[in-house]
């Protein structure tokens, strides 16, 4: 409903829209290219305007009937996962010098908690599914889902409320963004994980067909994604085809004896 303060509206419809895109991740797999529907629907203006009303039952025209409609004016299916284009450097920020040695290690942990959802936002947005692969380890590893209520505690203890004033005090801000870009980080590191079977430690092997299998993720992000991160294994294929025809055509023009050929 858009009635309510004014700035409320815009927020509610930014915040659907992030809500939409965070379910289009979970929906990976599932085949639904529907995309999420977001519906804004307004009301007639209050108090209603009198009119008739032609009643079936009673076959007569009735007066004074108060009714309100609602009505959608906006619509619009939300099919793409949205990545930030720009993090914040930090979660929670301190408004004032808060002493206290045990907010301080908080905010290290979340600071380091958001470098590493930075990674893996940076990796879907550019794209690049190899570093995704790890990135997605190392964020998974260290992920607890205590943290996010742990941030959100964190910022609501900090804030007080003079009842004598009706004023708000703020010790710490909340970057609202931040907390965005972790979740879309999250959920997709999960879906990362479901299509590859596993996720695979920094500098251990991971097979070309596991990087196809994240076009899927990728062409929600948009279909330019999914056909770089599918180019690219194609070409290693057809490289790897010419490299099996070149040392066949070779082993047969000088014999076995006259090259050795390693992997590396």
């Amino acid at each position: 409903m858009t009635h309510g303060i004014n700035f409320m509206q815009s927020i509610a419809l930014h915040l659907a829209r992030a809500i939409a895109s965070l379910t289009a991740i979970r929906q990976i797999g599932k085949n639904n290219k529907a995309g999420i529907t977001i519906e804004v629907i307004n009301s007639d203006p209050y108090p209603p305007t009198p009119r008739k009303v032609y009643n079936e039952t009673c076959r007569e025209i009735e007066n004074n009937i108060l009714e309100l409609n609602l009505n959608i004016v906006y619509k619009e299916i939300v099919s793409n996962i949205h990545i930030p284009h720009t993090i914040p450097s930090n979660i929670v920020k301190q408004r004032e010098n808060i002493q206290d040695a045990g907010f301080r290690e908080d905010l290290d942990e979340y600071e380091k908690y958001l470098d590493q959802a930075r990674y893996v936002a940076s990796s879907l947005y550019y794209p690049l599914p190899l570093p995704l692969i790890y990135s997605c380890y190392e964020f998974l590893s260290s992920h607890n889902d205590k943290i996010l209520n742990n941030i959100l505690e964190t910022w609501t203890k900090k804030i007080n409320i003079v009842a004598s004033t009706a004023r708000v005090e703020r010790r710490v801000e909340l970057y609202v963004n931040s907390i965005y870009a972790i979740l879309p980080s999250l959920f997709a590191c999960k879906s990362v994980e479901k299509l590859i079977d596993g996720l695979n430690p920094p500098l251990e092997p991971v097979s070309v067909e596991s990087l196809r299998k994240l076009a899927d993720l990728y062409n929600m992000i948009s279909e330019v994604h999914g056909h770089l991160v599918t180019y690219e294994p194609d070409m290693f294929r057809v490289v790897k085809n010419h490299c099996k025809e070149a040392r066949r055509k070779i082993k047969k023009i000088g014999g076995e004896q006259c090259i050795t050929l390693r992997k590396k």
